[in-house]
C-alpha cells in the first residue's frame, strides 16, 4: 500500500510543478509562492480536522517563544 502512496505522491508532485508553471506564468513569482503555501497550509489544516488531530488546546498552549 505504502507503494501506491509513494507513485500518487510523485505524480502530484510533479503535476503541481506543470500546473504552477502554466497557471502562473504572468504572476510575480513571491506572490505564487506565496499563494501557494496559504493553499497548503489551508489544506493540511482540513486534512489535520479530518482525521481528528485537530487540537484546540495545542492553540491555547503555545506562547510566544513556541512561535519566534
Amino acid at each position: 500500500m505504502w507503494l501506491l502512496y509513494a507513485v500518487l505522491s510523485a505524480l502530484f508532485a510533479a503535476l503541481v510543478s506543470i500546473f504552477g508553471k502554466i497557471g502562473l506564468d504572468k504572476i510575480d513569482p513571491t506572490f505564487a509562492t506565496a499563494v501557494r503555501a496559504v493553499i497548503m497550509a489551508g489544506f493540511f489544516l482540513v486534512a489535520t480536522a479530518y482525521i481528528g488531530k485537530l487540537n484546540p488546546e495545542f492553540f491555547r498552549t503555545l506562547d510566544t517563544r513556541s512561535l519566534s
